[in-house]
Parts: C-alpha cells; sequence; structure tokens
C-alpha cells in the first residue's frame, strides 16, 4: 500500500510505508493502468487526489517489437563481456566460447522473432 502527503491540495510526498499516525494529510494511494512489462513504458505520472485512494495515473507509451528485439539483442551481446570480465571467475577459452554460442544462438532466435508474444517467450526461456 502507498500513501500520500496532500498539501494545499497538492501531493508533496509518497511513501510506500507507514505514515506517522500523528501527522496530518496523509492518505491511501494505489497505483493504476500499470505498464505492461516489456511492451509498455511509462514517461511520468499524476495524481487524481478527488479518489479515495488517491489514484496515482501513469503516462503510458507503448514498446515497438523491432524497439524491444533491438534492446533484448543488445542486451544479450553483453552477455558474453559478462563473463569475460567475471570477478569471481577467471574464464577459460572453453566458458568464453560457450558464452558466445549462447549468445549467437538467443541473437538468431530474437532476429526471427516477429511479435510480442515470441519476444515474450525469448524472455522467459532466459
Amino acid at each position: 500500500m502507498l500513501f500520500v502527503k496532500i498539501e494545499n491540495d497538492v501531493v508533496t510526498q509518497v511513501w510506500d510505508t507507514l505514515p506517522p499516525a500523528d501527522e496530518k494529510g496523509w492518505f491511501p494511494a494505489v497505483e493504476v493502468n500499470q505498464p505492461v512489462h516489456g511492451r509498455q513504458g511509462k514517461h511520468g505520472h499524476s495524481f487524481d487526489i478527488t479518489k479515495n485512494p488517491v489514484e496515482i495515473v501513469y503516462d503510458l507509451f507503448d514498446i515497438s517489437v523491432d524497439e524491444r528485439r533491438a534492446n533484448m539483442i543488445q542486451n544479450a551481446e553483453w552477455t558474453v563481456d559478462a563473463v569475460k570480465n567475471s570477478p569471481v571467475v577467471n574464464p577459460g577459452p572453453e566458458d568464453i566460447a560457450a558464452a558466445e554460442a549462447k549468445r549467437d544462438a538467443l541473437i538468431e532466435r530474437l532476429t526471427a522473432a516477429q511479435d510480442h508474444n515470441t519476444l515474450d517467450q525469448i524472455q522467459f526461456d532466459m
């Protein structure tokens, strides 16, 4: 549960813990219209203080399949660097080759993906 403090009809604070019981101006709040993971993002938010609980309303935007695929491919590219630069394990040539093969297979699947459902499945498999 979230709580907002309203002063002069303006939200001045948002807490995810109980506010002080003796402090006035706190109201319960809820987040509405949450973005769909991987398919939408949020630019910002506004508050509807006429509602009880107060609604935190997000300004959503859609993420295209092409944008999402490009981001996932970029993340896949970094996986080999993560293995090479691992502070915990001193990777040998076979470890790097295995990471490169995994990356290449993943990029091949991502490149072929044409919709969010396929990208969701690839992300789930990772």
